[in-house]
């Protein structure tokens, strides 16, 4: 599908089109949005274009990206991070809507290769693990590093501005880090 350098992996493919918008989450809490004209058409045996500029918290080299998504304006990005930290917020339209920018919410239109905006604010050692585009109230099942399993509503996690810190997600052991989230079908009662 691509052709890959040595240190690079294929995350996420997705049909489209032509005239969507595409989402990029990196693991240093940022979030790029452009359009999908802005990439070209190419072979299939070719390595592609920069999609986001990847830089850690600290501004050095070296953040990687972990999710790609067809937006809808409509849904909401849960963004997760290896500490149990998690947080709904609005994609919005991607417009430069005063009111929006000022709430911290909405997910801006940017260029294709820019760094893109906040999506989460980390506390320092944290890191994004996943960030989800809901459409509705699923459950998530989330894993950590040493074999934790929790599974909950994303009903639970509240919706907040696009810069804030979010809140507890998962309860962790000293030591242990969320290494895989999930998106499930909701578990209803009767089931």
């Amino acid at each position: 599908a691509i052709i890959l350098d040595d240190d690079d992996d294929l995350i996420d493919a997705k049909l489209t089109d032509g005239e969507q918008q595409i989402l990029l989450a990196s693991d240093s809490g940022m979030a790029c949005r452009f359009k999908e004209g802005d990439v070209r058409e190419m072979g299939r045996t070719t390595r592609g274009v920069r999609g986001m500029e990847l830089r850690k918290p600290d501004g050095t080299l070296g953040a990687h990206i972990v999710s790609m998504s067809v937006v809808n304006p409509s849904a909401e990005l849960l963004v997760l991070t290896t500490h149990g930290i998690g947080k709904r917020s609005r994609l919005g339209q991607g417009i430069a809507d005063l009111d929006q920018e000022i709430s911290g919410g909405g997910y801006r239109l940017t260029k294709r290769g820019g760094k893109g905006v906040t999506s989460i604010k980390l506390k320092p050692g944290d890191s994004v693990v996943q960030a989800i585009q809901l459409e509705q109230d699923e459950d998530l099942i989330m894993t950590s590093l040493k074999g934790l399993v929790v599974r909950i509503s994303t009903e639970d996690i509240r919706t907040m501005g696009r810069s804030s810190q979010g809140v507890r997600v998962m309860r962790l052991r000293e030591d242990d880090i969320v290494s895989v989230v999930t998106k499930v079908a909701k578990l209803e009662l009767a089931d």
